[in-house]
């Protein structure tokens, strides 16, 4: 535990915010330190996601991607926020921190229209990171750059670990590929209707839900971590999705939306569908 609090600490120190850094240079740094490589867009032409990986020693039997969350909060106005990438990426700090085990290969992925330059901004739809965040071309986006991630290993196992709306996209992604083997959520609303009502916004009108794909995910491993301080993601938005993938959530006392999850991780993955073999 010791070695894991200090890469916390490392990982927090690199992603302090610079004053000429903007936000992907601030991803990339904390990517770099921890001997992340950067894969290029799988798609000439399409909006590009920042994706990384850590391959593992020798041909990895596992690929664990962790996907980022909606990022951007939204401000004190009815207006999205004019860029969706996050001041706090959670998801990366977590792929930064996670232990690999000896035949594992880590991998970040950003969302659509996180981390681009203003001229790549342009031309990336607003409803991408709105009413459309799960909608069908997102979703195709991160299933052809988790495509480009394996590349290298098509028959690694493919583990899915979703940061709030990276949550959310991973157990759409589950429900849609065949090589999923684990699917881990970290406070996500996997039902979006119910967690559209219970805050009051208005619902997510191109998005699929994972509620209604549930079922398809009754036979693969899983484990959904909520805080018990969540406000963000209330207790209970969950229950439909629960009842029909024939799960649990794994409530985590006295952490909320962003806090408790990076210094609780290395002991959350181990108790997670990710250990599935004794670490070396």
């Amino acid at each position: 535990m010791a070695i894991a609090l200090a890469m916390v600490s490392c990982v927090a120190c690199t992603s302090t915010p610079g004053f000429l850094q903007s936000p992907d240079q601030q991803a990339r740094a904390v990517l770099s330190a921890q001997k992340f490589v950067v894969v290029p867009a799988s798609t000439a032409g399409a909006v590009p996601l920042l994706a990384a990986i850590k391959p593992a020693g020798a041909a990895p039997r596992k690929l664990t991607v962790f996907i980022e969350s909606d990022g951007a909060p939204w401000p004190r106005t009815s207006l999205p926020p004019a860029d969706p990438t996050p001041s706090n990426p959670l998801a990366l700090k977590l792929a930064a921190v996670h232990l690999p085990q000896r035949d594992e290969a880590v991998a970040y992925l950003g969302r659509p229209c996180q981390y681009l330059s203003p001229a790549q901004l342009a031309g990336c739809p607003v409803r991408w990171w709105t009413i459309a965040r799960f909608g069908v071309e997102p979703l195709a986006l991160l299933n052809r750059q988790i495509d480009a991630l394996k590349a290298g290993e098509p028959d690694a196992a493919l583990r899915l670990v979703g940061y709030s709306g990276g949550g959310t996209a991973a157990a759409l992604l589950a429900a849609q590929r065949g090589d999923v083997t684990c699917l881990v959520t970290v406070a996500a609303p996997l039902d979006t209707a119910a967690w559209s009502l219970a805050m009051k916004v208005a619902p997510l009108s191109e998005s699929q839900n994972p509620a209604d794909v549930a079922q398809a995910l009754q036979k693969l491993r899983m484990t959904h971590f909520s805080g018990s301080f969540d406000a963000v993601v209330p207790a209970g938005v969950n229950a439909l999705f629960m009842a029909r993938a024939r799960t649990r959530e794994v409530v985590q006392a006295g952490f909320d939306h962003d806090s408790g999850w990076l210094r609780a991780w290395p002991a959350l993955a181990r108790a997670s569908c990710l250990e599935d073999q004794d670490r070396p």
